[in-house]
């Protein structure tokens, strides 16, 4: 796999087009995830997004690094990352899935109610209403047992 990332980096050298240079820095960041090596995949999904902000894969790439902060438990990084998707594109398939996110990063912190809020909302937009009625039956319960 570094292998493929060192050929995803070459290929980047060489193209021009916005659009074919989107796909590759998405890809190499995957790439880059899937080795653990998250800040490298974190600044590929930056370059995307500097690169072209009006890409359709922008907000997947901020779900990317929010993702990856989120997996190295850097909880103010997540966060920062979750407000700028949400502000941008607040009606994207991915927003939903990061404000999920950022209820798992408030149970984290133990700042419960905030969490349930914001799970209650999301309960009416998630795909999967089942889901979040689990982590708010989960949290339910967790509260009741911490007084």
């Amino acid at each position: 796999l570094d292998k493929a990332a060192n050929y995803l980096q070459e290929l980047l050298d060489n193209k021009e087009k916005k659009e074919d240079r989107d796909e590759l820095w998405f890809r190499k960041a995957k790439t880059e995830t899937f080795l653990g090596q998250f800040s490298q995949a974190r600044e590929s999904l930056q370059k995307l997004v500097d690169e072209n902000p009006e890409s359709p894969l922008v907000p997947a790439a901020l779900l990317g690094k929010a993702e990856s902060y989120h997996f190295e438990r850097n909880l103010t990084e997540t966060m920062k990352v979750i407000e700028e998707l949400v502000a941008r594109f607040p009606e994207s398939q991915q927003a939903i899935e990061a404000e999920l996110i950022k209820g798992q990063c408030l149970e984290n912190d133990q700042r419960w109610k905030e969490a349930l809020r914001l799970y209650e909302k999301l309960r009416k937009k998630y795909p999967n209403p089942q889901v979040i009625q689990a982590r708010i039956d989960s949290l339910r319960k967790r509260m009741r047992r911490s007084g």
